[in-house]
């Protein structure tokens, strides 16, 4: 059994995220998206202040396995990625926990003294349907 999980680092608004590349199917420029993918930005996930459209072209798209054909998730902040040990991962305090299942975050932990939150591309797609989220095409807002 592997004691370890690949994590793709990434920030966003001063927040530090991680990522199983095990959730990844590819990582794509901008200008690679086809029009027909439909996006989702993670600022809107934890609702952060979403970037103007033209700032929608920076950063990079992460395509997660169970959805390559069909959607993609922009992210910003691109650090690397590192090889964690699982037991330094730790679960979310219970009060955060009363409905982990919906919840894209599933654990913690402290890399290089900062604190990162691990995100589960699965689950926040599963959340995709909720009009908060407001997807695009890249470059284009999609109307309701």
């Amino acid at each position: 059994m592997n004691s370890d999980i690949n994590l793709l680092l990434f920030s966003m608004n001063g927040v530090n995220f991680g990522v199983d590349m095990e959730e990844v199917g590819r990582i794509v420029e901008p200008r690679s998206i086809h029009p027909s993918i439909l996006c989702y930005s993670l600022e809107n996930f934890f609702d952060f202040p979403v970037a103007p459209s033209q700032e929608r072209r920076k950063g990079v798209f992460l395509f997660p396995k169970h959805y390559e054909s069909q959607c993609a998730i922009r992210i910003e902040g691109l650090e690397s990625m590192v090889l964690l040990p699982l037991d330094s991962i730790r679960a979310l305090p219970r009060i955060l926990r009363w409905n982990l299942d919906s919840q894209p975050v599933w654990g913690v932990a402290i890399i290089e003294e900062h604190l990162v939150f691990l995100v589960s591309l699965d689950r926040l797609l599963a959340r995709a349907g909720d009009p908060i989220l407001k997807p695009f095409r890249q470059g284009n807002l999609v109307s309701s």
